[in-house]
């Protein structure tokens, strides 16, 4: 799945409010005899738009991680308060709990490896904030000025291209000097908090509608053990037309 904000982990509100429309901006001269697309640069984006290498746009932390496997984080959170913990994060989100924390402050983790590269419905990239500890499976980004981290977080879980990018056939990595040059289209920074607010609640509307869905798949599968528990128990059946 891509990444679902909650709400310790918000998105701020654009100014337009979470329900309008981003546009990019009002496109050039030169994009109005195109209708607006940035044809140059191939992906049909506004002129206004910018394409921007990752390692431009971002500080990588990497050199600060520290990999710790299951039996030492169980040997290390033995014996202490749930206030006393935090989350321990990998390539593909939350894998545990420990007694320490090595950032406190608004990141995006990209997968390095073991993440689901060219899955097109599983996301590469997502956000943390806090005080957490991150493994050496993610990569740890720091946006520079103007970018906003939860559009960085979507802009990179679409790249479709960066399965193209990794090494390895066993475990497929994504190594940092590649990592670094991922082309990503950025708007101003209000259309980045714009468009991040309106991605945040429209996915979150599709997690809700997936888990209501999963529900009541999980009954419709459960109905014949039910029907069977119901007729040997003595208890009447009712024949429906």
């Amino acid at each position: 799945m891509f990444p679902i904000i909650t709400p310790d982990d918000s998105v701020s509100e654009s100014p337009r409010g979470p329900r309008s429309l981003c546009h990019g901006g009002a496109p050039t001269t030169s994009a109005r005899d195109n209708g607006g697309v940035n044809q140059e640069k191939g992906k049909g984006l506004p002129t206004v738009w910018r394409i921007e290498k990752l390692g431009d746009v971002c500080d990588f932390l990497d050199s600060r991680r520290v990999p710790l496997n299951q039996t030492e984080r169980a040997k290390r959170i033995a014996g202490k308060k749930p206030s006393e913990l935090y989350p321990y994060y990998g390539a593909n989100g939350q894998i545990g709990w420990i007694d320490g924390y090595l950032f406190d402050e608004p990141l995006v983790l990209l997968a390095e490896d073991g993440g689901f590269f060219g899955s097109p419905s599983r996301s590469i990239a997502y956000t943390i904030s806090g005080k957490t500890w991150v493994n050496n499976h993610a990569h740890v980004l720091r946006p520079k000025d103007g970018i906003d981290t939860h559009f960085l977080a979507f802009a990179l879980s679409i790249r479709p291209d960066v399965g193209d990018m990794v090494m390895g056939n066993t475990r497929p990595k994504l190594n940092q000097r590649i990592a670094k040059e991922i082309p990503v289209p950025f708007p101003s920074l209000s259309e980045q908090k714009c468009i991040a607010a309106i991605l945040a609640e429209q996915l979150a509307a599709v997690e809700r509608a997936r888990k209501a869905a999963q529900e009541q798949l999980n009954e419709i599968e459960n109905l014949p053990a039910s029907l069977l528990r119901q007729a040997f128990s003595g208890s009447p059946l009712e024949m429906h037309e």
